[in-house]
């Protein structure tokens, strides 16, 4: 049975929101008055409120996923799984 696993793509997702939150804050050294406040509050804060949501639903699905995929085995492979 092929495994069903979202564990690579939370972590590349996670990835992608520290090199966003980097290049910020490397942004922020050069760009610094109301109109990157104004950016910043209307699609980075969005941003990473909404990555962290999905984050949290991909970690329950795979959660749930891996269950689901433990509970479909015979019952001599659970417990080496």
């Amino acid at each position: 049975m092929r495994h069903f696993d979202l564990t690579s793509h939370i972590g590349r997702l996670r990835e992608i929101g520290e090199t966003v939150d980097s290049s910020w804050k490397e942004t922020t050294e050069f760009w610094n008055d109301s109109n990157s406040e104004q950016f910043e509050k209307e699609h980075l804060q969005p941003f990473f409120l909404e990555l962290k949501n999905a984050l949290l639903v991909m970690q329950h699905i795979s959660d749930m996923t891996r269950h689901a995929q433990r509970e479909c085995l015979p019952d001599q492979e659970r417990d080496y799984v």
